[in-house]
């Protein structure tokens, strides 16, 4: 919780937290990780510390973007990264920038695309190249986006009714939601993922890759989801714009 987010006015604070730890089925050598080129949306790319590994992995081209699945130990839970492709070559040169076209993929990203590519994956061998990241944005404020959802009274505090937890005498002093912050983490490397999120709610070395292989190089911007197989939920969705920065 950020500073100030706890006041005199505050009566409650409920906590939900999701935790994930998963090592990576197929482990990328450290050995294997040297600096590359990232392309970022201001100034020369970058040069970032990024993971590379041959393998057989499922993959599929369409809408736009490649789509590759990293699963983790166990098979019931995976990685998808999204890369858009080709496009995203012309945006080390003047024109469209990678902002613009991380808005426009984030935009056309709905739960029905992601299960449709997920359909399409078919195992291929392919070189994987995939920086080393972390994420670990500021707190994000939710009340907006849940009123906008349907909400709305719960956060005005002229309509909300919490009496079922607390029914002070004076209406005045009854409870309503205050604000609702979201906090995440996530952190690749070679080994595998760690992620976390909080809410909380206030009341009141490089080989050539064989010939039939294909190359997935993340050297741009791309999208991310840890998902869980059986049911397809998403688990952790992110962006990575610059795996330099937190």
């Amino acid at each position: 919780m950020p500073p100030g987010a706890i006041d005199s006015l505050m009566r409650l604070v409920l906590v939900n937290a999701i935790y994930f730890l998963a090592d990576w089925e197929a482990p990328f050598k450290r050995a294997s990780t040297s600096d590359q080129d990232f392309a970022v949306a201001k100034g020369p790319p970058k040069k970032t510390p990024t993971m590379h590994q041959q393998g057989r992995y499922r993959i599929v081209q369409a809408d736009g973007a490649k789509v590759l699945e990293l699963p983790y130990q166990g098979g019931d839970a995976a990685m998808l990264v999204v890369l858009p492709e080709p496009p995203a070559r012309r945006w080390r040169r003047p024109g469209p920038s990678s902002s613009d076209g991380l808005a426009a993929l984030e935009k056309s990203l709905t739960a029905a695309q992601l299960e449709a590519w997920t359909r399409k994956l078919a195992p291929q061998n392919v070189s994987v190249w995939l920086p080393r990241f972390e994420v670990s944005p500021a707190s994000m404020s939710l009340g907006g986006p849940l009123a906008a959802l349907g909400m709305p009274d719960a956060l005005d505090a002229g309509k909300a009714d919490f009496t079922g937890i607390a029914n002070p005498a004076d209406p005045a002093e009854r409870l309503s939601i205050g604000s609702v912050l979201h906090k995440a983490f996530v952190k690749v490397d070679e080994k595998g993922t760690e992620a976390a999120a909080a809410m909380a709610v206030m009341r009141a070395g490089r080989a050539g890759p064989p010939r039939d292989s294909i190359e997935f190089r993340a050297d741009h911007f791309f999208l991310f989801a840890i998902v869980d197989r059986p049911t397809g939920l998403v688990l952790v969705l992110g962006r990575v714009e610059d795996p330099t920065t937190r």
